[in-house]
């Protein structure tokens, strides 16, 4: 049977992965309308994806499981990632800078492609399960309960901030070193437009049922979220108002 998908990342509009259940990696050329399922190695639960280019990309997954590609995601290596936690999130700077999140308030961060990965203290145990860049110093981690960390120094050092909520956060994305969003569940979105010193709930007409489980801005104005049951939003104005956008 098809295996259940986690995560997908496109590098151009015809190139993408998706990774999923019980070591599921698939590639497609020609935007999605043909995908090919690739031998990742692993039997583990993936659960993110990120590409920096064409040819090199990563993914992350359960038990501390970190696979690397050079070749455009034909053949997969494993890399130690030094953890058996799950891993719920990657994302790269560039091809040297990237930081992982994962479970229990573990974050990873490499300066040196995933050669060797720090464990610096995130000083939570919440579990991580979104990661954002603003630059290469600055970046954001979005977690249970509410949780927003940062760090001003590429991921070595992390600190919290206030999000005033309470609810799992799930996913968040950064267009700069001061505006970010993030969503969550109960159908919440929350903005910062002053790097995280404050953080606003979004008035978006969600029902509570849906969760939101991904967020993406393509500029400062245009973004959506999506989430549970086809629940998918879209803002042309930076969040501060948002429309039903269908599924179909």
């Amino acid at each position: 049977g098809e295996s259940d998908l986690h995560a997908v990342r496109f590098v151009d509009s015809n190139r993408g992965w998706a990774v999923g259940a019980d070591g599921a990696i698939a590639r497609t050329t020609d935007g999605g309308a043909s995908w090919s399922n690739i031998t990742s190695g692993t039997s583990e639960d993936l659960f993110s994806v990120d590409f920096i280019n064409r040819k090199v990309g990563w993914v992350v997954g359960a038990n501390g499981t970190m696979l690397y590609t050079s070749d455009g995601g034909y053949t997969w290596t494993q890399q130690s990632s030094g953890t058996t936690l799950d891993l719920y999130r990657v994302r790269f700077y560039n091809s040297s800078r990237g930081i992982v999140t994962g479970a229990n308030g573990l974050i990873l961060r490499t300066f040196d492609s995933g050669t060797t990965w720090v464990n610096p203290n995130s000083g939570t145990t919440y579990d991580l399960r979104g990661i954002s860049y603003g630059s290469a110093d600055r970046a954001w981690a979005f977690g249970s309960s509410g949780k927003i960390l940062r760090t001003t120094d590429g991921g070595s050092t992390w600190s919290a901030q206030t999000s005033g909520v309470t609810k799992d956060l799930r996913s968040g994305h950064c267009v700069s070193t001061t505006r970010c969003w993030a969503v969550g569940r109960d159908g919440r979105v929350l903005r910062t437009t002053n790097g995280g010193a404050t953080w606003t709930v979004q008035t978006v007409h969600a029902s509570p049922e849906e969760d939101f489980n991904s967020v993406h801005f393509v500029d400062e104005n245009k973004g959506w979220a999506v989430g549970n049951n086809g629940a998918a939003f879209k803002t042309t104005d930076g969040g501060e108002t948002w429309s039903v956008s269908p599924t179909g």
